[in-house]
């Protein structure tokens, strides 16, 4: 009775794991396994090969049963292997691969010494060996051989890379190479999910990537386009699979739970929601056409240096309401990504996914408003909001297969949600003596999103000739919004209290359409000209019902604002190029209109109609790079469009004490900048030097006109500054290994920038807006004048010019000091920020935000690996009561057990953590404190599953046999 029980246990194991590889019954049935050794050498020099790939597959089959690697000896053990015919399979980089049949009997097979032939493809690259970690080098690609860096059992993607010299990633998926960023990561050559980092960087298991691949190459796209500018191309990280990876399926999972440990406080900014969790699970397959990946999470507190997946939706402002809210997240998604290429000549992407977001959000800020002739304002405000979000929607692509002729790509997506926010907001103003106001407010919304768009793309490569290309593209998009809105507030001026009680129905639908067409024609070898026009039509139409407690409209508060933006462009550029420098100069005409339509208390105007827009601006750019140093430098120029909101003729008293309205007579501001950059790097000793230096000159800027009442209530609405916004900036990165073993690294990075803007400013406090019976059209015409505003830009409806001026600089210094098993980084950074304001000097801020950290990470042996990091921080020239200086203090302990990894992971352990920043503008200040989660800590277990344990499978398989 035990043997037919534990027969049919057998049984179930072996049709649960038919995806992972095939069983034989005869297989098992023999119950004969042996030990298979052999060693692995160069075949020049006799040399043993570490790090080799061995792996067996049964004679008939395509599935490998079997795998290791070749120790510092080139000696090989592969255990538990069943008796029967096998193909022995060994591949290393830089040699041909060995493949060799071999029949397995008795109790153990040597098979010898397997010399391996170097492979001629490999002998022009420069191999380099940096701290044992082999790298190759092939012009402008790096090749990084995963299995030369040494990582735990489970560990992930990003944990390899963080291995490989020259590598960082940071929290938010961000990766760089020698201080250059990744700007796409490709598994096979395939996008692996969405196009999004934190997909593969924590869901793909170290253990099964065989190299990692970083070249610098040209966008799909763009490949037709004849001249390529800096903007279409791309540096991308490809990982290629062990060839044992490439079909079949795996994944991995995690999950984890924890709490949070916040005594008894009367700080309402720190959290405590009590059980935490956060916890991932990916699975993939693969065939040779094929790639299927699931992802799905779920948390609502993220581990200490951790991150999580985000799906893009194609358009931001889809979701920008909810994610304006801040705060702390809690979110549930999942997803599906197909990639195939069953469709001859092309490659395509199918994605799904599904996304339940929620956010807790809560703040306490205090704000100076600078008043010139009278003395300044301080409001204390809290602000609490909870939101959810739920969305659905898909992506399909597909493009042409790279050729030499032509290129197509296809892109649709679509997205429908819905959204609920709640908030609440409490203030109160004084000017240091006396209470002017005190104002509550809560809004509550629901509103139901729908949004596609989709892109048309293509071109020829070599049209009669080589280098002569013709392409064009076509973008359109559709966008609505059903949003309900309840707005309640109440405004105390000096014992008169305003109550608002109302309701909104808005409606907004957007569409756009564009379209641009490019050709270019060679001259001579190194000659290029080419020449592109475009036109875009773009629609925003919004209506505003407003209703009064008892479903009555309200007039005052409703309101139809349309835009109606045309955009006509044309430029022509000339291109020289040969191999190490690119010139390229051209000029660059615009053409706009942006028609608005607006209808308030049964009023309609029309501004903007058959007013057009021209500018026009030179474009240059020179591209210099040799060897492993670039030199380039750009002058562009760009308009940007007034959004909806800024020109809506009514008033938003969502917060009593700060009330805007539209300006139906914004006109678009245009950019002219200046970028340039400097990188030069040493692939060999990792070492590298970036230099950034940007500057731009914004002329119509939008900026706003502000001013505050006797009661303390702040106005303001947007307007085109006269003067035009300067800023310029610099950025430089430094990275240094010292010594011959190149255990220290020393990296420095500083940033400075400097600004000019013109804001207006009332000169003295003006009366307040009618909120009961605000009528738009007569505000505007004393506000504003004409249509050109005459009466606002000569002073005469009382306000003046408020110049400006910002400086900022930040210092950052680490070393970091790392051996095998030890890890530990030091390093301190500092930012000061200087405002100066020409309307009232007494304004001026000079705060400084500083920080020293040490973070430690020491591996032990035995799958054991122990975490720290401390970091004190302290401010300066904050308001009272914040910039109060923190002490933060993680820890983390995991161990791995026979494919399964166990983790503590402690946050905020000393309970100090606060999240400051300061808004500012020219004419007030604000210090905000945000809610953090404070203290918690999270224990989880992670393992992976499917073909990558086939091995340990066997094992569980010969243990049962064994208790038979």
């Amino acid at each position: 009775m035990k043997r037919i029980l534990i027969l049919l246990c057998l049984t179930a194991t072996a049709l649960s794991l038919s995806a992972q590889r095939t069983i034989s019954y005869d297989m098992i049935q023999r119950n004969r396994n042996l030990n298979v050794k052999l060693t692995l050498k160069d075949s020049k020099t006799s040399d043993p090969i570490s790090w080799a790939s061995v792996y067996l597959v049964p004679d008939g089959d395509t599935t490998i049963t079997h795998f290791a690697l070749s120790d510092d000896k080139g000696d090989v053990l592969i255990e538990d292997v069943p008796t029967g015919k096998y193909e022995l399979n060994a591949e290393m980089i830089g040699y041909l691969p060995y493949k060799k049949t071999y029949t397995f009997k008795g109790w153990e097979f040597d098979a010898g010494i397997i010399k391996l032939e170097e492979n001629p493809e490999y002998l022009d690259a420069a191999t380099v060996s940096a701290v044992g970690n082999a790298i190759t080098v092939k012009k402008d690609t790096i090749e990084f051989n995963a299995s030369s860096f040494k990582v735990g059992e489970n560990a992930m993607l990003e944990d390899l890379l963080k291995k490989m010299p020259g590598m960082e990633v940071s929290e938010d998926g961000t990766v760089t190479l020698n201080g250059e960023k990744i700007d796409k990561i490709t598994v096979g050559g395939k996008t692996f999910f969405f196009n999004d980092p934190n997909a593969a960087l924590k869901n793909l298991p170290a253990k099964i990537v065989d190299k990692i691949k970083v070249v610098d190459k040209t966008k799909d796209d763009a490949e037709v386009k004849g001249i390529v500018t800096k903007d279409d191309k791309e540096k991308v990280m490809d990982v290629e699979l062990k060839e044992e990876f490439t079909k079949g399926w795996y994944g991995n999972a995690k999950f984890g739970a924890g709490s949070t440990l916040t005594p008894e406080t009367e700080d309402k900014l720190i959290d405590d929601r009590g059980l935490l969790y956060n916890g991932n699970a990916m699975v993939t397959g693969y065939t040779e056409k094929d790639q299927v990946v699931f992802i799905g999470n779920a948390y609502n507190a993220m581990e200490p240096g951790g991150g999580t997946i985000t799906y893009y939706s194609g358009n931001d402002d889809a979701d920008k309401d909810f994610n304006s809210l801040g705060g702390l997240d809690r979110n549930a998604k999942t997803g599906i990504n197909y990639n195939t290429e069953r469709i001859k000549g092309t490659e395509s992407n199918l994605s799904v996914t599904y996304d339940n977001n929620g956010k807790v959000a809560s703040q306490r800020s205090s704000r100076t408003s600078y008043q010139p002739n009278s003395p300044d304002l301080t409001t204390e405000s809290a602000y609490n909001a909870t939101g959810t979000q739920n969305r659905f929607g898909g992506t399909f692509n597909v493009q042409s297969k790279k050729n030499d002729k032509y290129h197509f790509h296809f892109r649709q997506s679509v997205f429908y949600g819905t959204e609920s926010i709640s908030s609440g907001n409490t203030s109160a103003t004084g000017n240091g003596s006396d209470n002017l106001n005190t104002s509550t407010s809560a809004s509550s919304s629901f509103a139901r999103k729908f949004d596609a768009d989709g892109m048309i793309y293509g071109g020829f490569k070599k049209l009669g000739k080589e280098r002569r290309t013709l392409s064009a593209s076509f973008y359109y998009s559709l966008g609505n919004t059903d949003k309900d809105i309840k707005e309640v507030s109440e405004l105390s001026v000096k014992g008169d209290r305003t109550l608002k009680d109302l309701t909104y129905d808005a409606d907004r639908l957007r569409y756009t359409l564009n379209g641009s067409i490019s050709y270019s024609e060679p001259i001579g070898e190194k000659w290029t000209v080419q020449a592109a026009v475009g036109t875009g039509y773009n629609v925003s139409e919004n209506a505003k019902d407003a209703f009064n407690p008892d479903g009555t409209k309200n007039d005052y508060y409703s309101s139809i604002s349309d835009n109606y933006y045309i955009e006509n462009a044309g430029m022509l550029i000339a291109q020289w190029k040969n191999d190490t420098t690119d010139i390229q100069f051209g000029i660059r005409a615009d053409l706009k209109k942006n028609e608005v339509k607006a209808k308030s208390l049964g009023i309609e105007t029309i501004t903007g109609k058959d007013e057009w827009i021209f500018n026009w601006s030179p474009f240059g750019s020179i591209e210099y790079e040799k060897n492993t140093t670039s030199l380039y430098a750009a002058y562009y120029g760009y308009a940007n469009q007034p959004s909806a909101s800024m020109l809506n003729p009514v008033l938003d008293i969502s917060n009593p004490i700060q009330i805007t309205t539209g300006n139906i007579y914004l006109k678009p501001s245009y950019q002219h900048g200046l970028y340039s950059s400097f990188s030069t790097n040493n692939r060999e000793t990792f070492s590298f030097i970036n230099v950034y230096l940007n500057a731009s000159l914004t002329t119509r800027n939008t900026v706003y006109a502000s001013w505050i009442d006797e009661a303390g209530i702040r106005y303001a609405v947007p307007v085109n500054s006269m003067k035009p916004q300067s800023s310029a900036s610099m950025h430089l990165s430094y990275n240094r290994p010292i010594g011959k073993e190149r255990r220290f690294t020393f990296t420095a990075s500083g940033n400075a920038s400097i600004s000019g803007n013109t804001s207006y400013q009332a000169k003295t406090r003006l009366s307040g807006l009618d909120t009961q019976n605000f009528d738009y059209y007569a505000f505007m015409n004393d506000f504003w004048g004409d249509s050109d505003g005459n009466l606002f830009y000569s002073g005469d409806s009382g306000f003046s010019e408020s110049r400006t001026g910002s400086f900022n600089w930040g210092l950052s210094l680490n070393l970091k000091y790392s051996i095998e098993k030890l890890d530990v980084t030091a390093g301190a950074r500092t930012n000061n920020s200087i405002s100066k304001y020409s309307l009232d000097p007494s304004a001026d801020m000079n705060t400084w935000n500083s920080t020293a950290f040490i973070n430690a990470l020491y591996q032990p042996g035995k799958d054991w690996e122990i975490g720290s990091n401390l970091a004190y921080r302290f401010y300066n020239g904050y308001s009272a009561g914040f910039g109060k200086p923190e002490w933060m203090w993680n820890m983390s302990v995991s161990k791995s057990i026979k494919g399964i990894t166990l983790s503590l992971k402690a946050e905020d352990i000393l309970n100090q953590t606060r999240s400051l920043r300061r808004i500012t503008s020219a004419e007030y200040k604000e210090d905000v404190y945000n809610n953090v989660l404070g203290r918690f800590f999270l224990f989880s277990v992670s393992f992976n599953f499917g073909k990558m344990n086939s091995k340990k499978n066997s094992n569980v398989e010969n243990a049962m046999w064994n208790m038979m």
